[in-house]
């Protein structure tokens, strides 16, 4: 069986839909699995391993000023899978290039969620968006539906990095970015810069080693920290080194986006903090996983539909969490992984 799985999203959703490869190759009998990924999220697939054909386009080229341009450069790509038969295609995200090569192969079976042939599907809100993926490819729900597993991927960094790593006492990251989960709303889903920084602060005086990870993504953000005595990894790690450098930390702390996603990969303790959207959509809670979810008392709260978020004039909802209290969340992780690992 050939099946063809169209995961579009960026680093976040790829690792949401890693259980897929094994649940296509156990439930499904795929013998042949063609993944279409943005390219910079292929060495992140090729690490995790599972699929026999990788096809990753590149969304800025695609998107090139010009019609002509553009046209062209959409022809070219998709031109290698016009005609090609799969037994059963896989549509994650309904997009524009989702929607293009879905037209142009041929397939048995198509699932997406969205109106089809079959009826409705949707995911059901609050649900684990992994999980929901897995309904989706086995048609299975209830009690019996397959759990979803998200695989652990530990890395060596590359020794410069670990060098800087090294010290003695626990070591925490954090990463204030989003990754490449932006987009015009993406101001939602950051805690204050000034949070950061106080929680770096208190960590230190804890006696904390703190590694700072992820994009810098506005001139506040990147002078923020220059006083405090921290390992500044942020704008000189790639996606792979920052995995990496998450499995060597204590403790991870992110807010919902691509970073946090990586840190689950990782396997190592998590702090995640939450504002417009609902943990249990992203995050599977467990012995490893805290979330904080600000703004319990706004009736706006959650304003994402799965898709947009509502208007806002500001994350109150975000702004809410106290550094005080992610310290004290960082703090019980950090306690727990010790006992772990000495136990």
């Amino acid at each position: 069986m050939k099946a063809l799985v169209i995961a579009t999203g960026g680093v976040g959703e790829t690792v949401l839909a890693l259980p897929l490869i094994r649940a296509l190759r156990e439930r499904r009998a795929v013998e042949h699995l063609c993944w279409v990924a943005q390219q910079r999220v292929a060495p992140l697939l090729q690490r995790v391993g599972g699929i026999d054909e990788l096809a990753v386009f590149d969304r800025a080229r695609l998107s090139a000023t010009g019609r002509w341009r553009r046209g062209w450069r959409w022809a070219r790509w998709l031109w290698p899978f016009v005609g090609r038969r799969f037994d059963l295609v896989v549509t994650l995200r309904e997009t524009g290039l989702a929607r293009a090569l879905a037209a142009v192969v041929r397939a048995t079976e198509r699932l997406r969620f969205g109106e089809d042939g079959g009826g409705v599907r949707h995911p059901v809100p609050g649900r684990y968006l992994a999980d929901e993926w897995l309904r989706l490819v086995t048609g299975h729900d209830g009690p019996a539906m397959p759990r979803a597993e998200i695989p652990s991927l530990w890395l060596d960094p590359p020794r410069p990095l670990a060098q800087r790593l090294e010290g003695e006492g626990p070591l925490v990251c954090l990463a204030p970015g989003l990754g490449d989960e932006g987009g015009p709303q993406a101001a939602l889903r950051r805690w204050p810069i000034a949070a950061w920084r106080e929680l770096a602060r208190a960590l230190r005086e804890h006696e904390v080693r703190v590694a700072l990870l992820g994009p810098v993504e506005d001139e506040a953000a990147a002078h923020a920290f220059e006083d405090l005595e921290v390992i500044d990894l942020r704008a000189v790690t790639d996606l792979l080194e920052t995995l990496a450098v998450f499995g060597r930390a204590d403790c991870v702390v992110a807010v919902d986006g691509a970073l946090l996603q990586l840190a689950v990969l990782a396997g190592v303790p998590l702090v995640a903090l939450f504002g417009p959207s609902p943990p249990s959509r992203v995050l599977r809670r467990d012995v490893h996983t805290l979330p904080l979810w600000g703004g319990a008392d706004l009736p706006c709260r959650p304003c994402f539909d799965g898709l947009h978020h509502a208007p806002c004039p500001g994350n109150r909802c975000l702004q809410e969490l106290e550094p005080r209290h992610v310290l004290d969340a960082v703090l019980r992780q950090i306690g727990i992984e010790r006992r772990a690992r000495t136990g």
